[in-house]
């Protein structure tokens, strides 16, 4: 499939261009190590191409195949990332605790149990193990956010990437990452690196987004998430580094917790995921035609995304071209687009993502094109 970019509006998002000399790329699949069944999913295209989405079909493990360098990466999340993030923690503003990943591991954690969360962000998950009894640390690459855990919430916190933690922590009963590996470049080398943070017996607990509630367009662009999901691909993952399934739940997330040994059963990929995943990929930008993408996050939670596809020729698309001109400058227009075209409420106007494509050829790899010298990718 060809598709033609004509116009964006990005509520939530920005886009950057990453010069052509800070990108790397891959050909074998991070988790079994081949390329034999590695196939492109997505390309950002100008005169220079950008960022490859590829799926290993084998694994069922998408992920970017070309993307910018651990060192644009480090430059970003250490300048320009989360800045009402810095803005909070230099506020007297307190966290509230989040026990969703403390209750799903209860039934395998004892009283006061030893508990590492990598990627501990502002400790929301901590605080929910803290208020249960237990005995709480984390690790934490963001300075600021490492620090609030530290000063405001009073919990030991090591500023470090869980690539560079090894001898850090020990013994834990329990090391979680919640949303954390679909940000890092090796998740193999980074679920080792967890698992040699535990106890003999201790339990690792994993989520990560789900691949088949995230939208195609979004996936292909927002180069933040490195890595998108199938629960058999995630399962692989613990596999790989020695681990096998306690507890597996998928919903628009995937949260599996595990613990040390063999798994149980075949892990190859289902003959159903190479059509599905070419559904996934090439619905969303609608048949040949120009088209009006437009979606944002949902309330409902068995969905991440509200979407909509407008095709040239509805009544609707004259409007929708006209918001993605002013859209920028007049927050509320968003909210009235997005109730034209889909008849719903806007839940979150400021945070509409729009996109207005021409499309042709409806095949793999998705081709997204963009005038000028370098494709944009989006980040927060």
């Amino acid at each position: 499939m060809r598709v033609t970019v004509l116009a964006a509006l990005l509520g939530g998002l920005r886009a950057e261009e990453v010069a052509e000399d800070v990108w790397e790329e891959l050909d074998v699949c991070p988790i079994c190590g081949t390329g034999d069944r590695l196939s492109d999913v997505g390309e950002l295209r100008a005169a220079e191409q950008g960022a490859v989405t590829a799926a290993c079909l084998d694994c069922e493990y998408v992920f970017m195949r070309r993307r910018p360098s651990r060192a644009w990466f480090a430059d970003f999340y250490a300048g320009s990332w989360d800045a009402a993030g810095r803005a909070r923690s230099e506020r007297d503003v307190q966290v509230r605790a989040d026990d969703k990943v403390a209750r799903f591991c209860a039934d395998e954690l004892g009283d006061r149990a030893r508990v590492l969360d990598v990627g501990a962000g502002f400790g929301q998950q901590l605080l929910g193990f803290r208020e249960r009894g237990h005995d709480v640390a984390g690790l934490e690459a963001s300075a600021h956010r490492a620090r609030y855990v530290r000063e405001r919430l009073g919990i030991p916190c090591v500023e470090a990437p869980i690539e560079e933690a090894a001898g850090t922590f020990a013994d834990r009963d329990l090391v979680f990452s919640h949303h954390v590996l679909e940000h890092v470049h090796d998740p193999v080398a980074a679920v080792k690196a967890s698992a040699a943070m535990l106890a003999p017996g201790g339990r690792l607990y994993v989520a990560v987004p789900n691949l088949w509630h995230e939208f195609a367009p979004q996936t292909f662009h927002f180069v933040p998430h490195l890595s998108v999901f199938t629960l058999r691909s995630l399962r692989r993952l613990l596999a790989r580094a020695g681990f096998r399934a306690l507890r597996s739940e998928e919903t628009v997330e995937l949260q599996v917790l595990a613990v040390a040994g063999t798994a149980e059963g075949a892990l190859s990929s289902e003959d159903a995921f190479e059509p599905r995943l070419g559904a996934w990929a090439r619905t969303p930008f609608g048949p040949p035609g120009r088209h009006g993408l437009i979606w944002q996050k949902a309330r409902a939670a068995n969905e991440l995304y509200e979407s909509r596809t407008v095709s040239r020729g509805a009544p609707q698309i004259g409007a929708a071209r006209a918001a993605l001109a002013i859209a920028g400058a007049l927050p509320p227009r968003p909210a009235a687009v997005w109730r034209r075209l889909t008849g719903r409420v806007a839940l979150q106007s400021t945070r509409v993502l729009t996109l207005e494509v021409e499309n042709s050829e409806p095949s793999l790899p998705v081709v997204v094109r963009y005038p000028g010298d370098r494709p944009p990718v989006w980040v927060k």
